[in-house]
């Protein structure tokens, strides 16, 4: 009996093992952009800024997606990380993109993709809004964002075109504790009947999570349940 448990286990940990190996193997060491799209010759290959730019040229006033750490935090000398922004000498926290704007987001098929955030800076359409309670409330990072299909194609669309009013509160380059946080400043209006939060393994807790924790404004949404910004109001307003 003995041999045969220990002849599961070692078979186990060998499939295990081969598995993480294998995804590591992918995620490190395999150039994933179809061939397709590497060979076409109508790829656009223009940065992100670049595409802003030549949008505003054609009088639409475009914004890029902000990374969050990069774009709204400043990691002091004490290694916290802290807003950019404040409001009569508060630290102040914006959880979306920039609202109501043609969003220049993502490339990945040598098409830029765009869209309207609405009126929270979110990858929704704004009427999603006027429908609470929601059937649907998704929370996570690119994935749930909407990186890359095309407008109406990404997994958050198709579970909307099923469960209308689902909302997307997902943004690229987040965790844990920012999606906490826009749960608590956006679900409770919203009263969404399912909640699906994302999860991806691979940077939600040794990158993204280590780096939050270090914010004591994003860690207090964690510590004091009552805790909101009331980001909604302050928008209104």
């Amino acid at each position: 009996m003995k041999t045969l448990s220990s002849t599961l286990a070692i078979v186990f940990l060998s499939v295990l093992f081969s598995l993480y190996a294998g995804e590591v193997y992918l995620q490190y060491f395999v150039d994933r952009t179809p061939v397709e799209t590497k060979s076409r010759p109508d790829r656009d290959g223009r940065h992100a800024v670049e595409v802003v730019d030549d949008l505003r040229k054609q009088g639409k006033p475009a914004f890029p997606v902000l990374n969050f750490r990069a774009d709204v935090m400043n990691r002091d000398k004490d290694d916290a990380f802290h807003s950019l922004f404040s409001e009569n000498g508060r630290e102040l926290l914006p959880l979306g993109n920039v609202a109501n704007a043609l969003t220049v987001f993502c490339n990945e098929n040598g098409v830029w993709e765009t869209y309207v955030s609405d009126r929270f800076g979110f990858n929704n359409p704004d009427a999603v809004w006027e429908g609470k309670p929601a059937s649907v409330l998704a929370l996570g990072d690119s994935f749930t964002h909407g990186v890359c299909p095309p407008p109406g194609q990404h997994m958050v669309d198709l579970i909307r075109n099923a469960y209308p009013p689902t909302v997307n509160l997902g943004r690229m380059g987040t965790g844990p504790f920012y999606q906490l946080a826009t749960f608590k400043e956006y679900g409770p209006a919203l009263r969404p009947r399912i909640v699906l939060w994302f999860f991806m393994e691979d940077n939600d807790i040794v990158g993204d999570m280590h780096d939050e924790v270090l914010s004591p404004l994003l860690r207090r949404y964690a510590e004091e349940p009552g805790f909101s910004q009331s980001l909604i109001s302050r928008q209104a307003a």
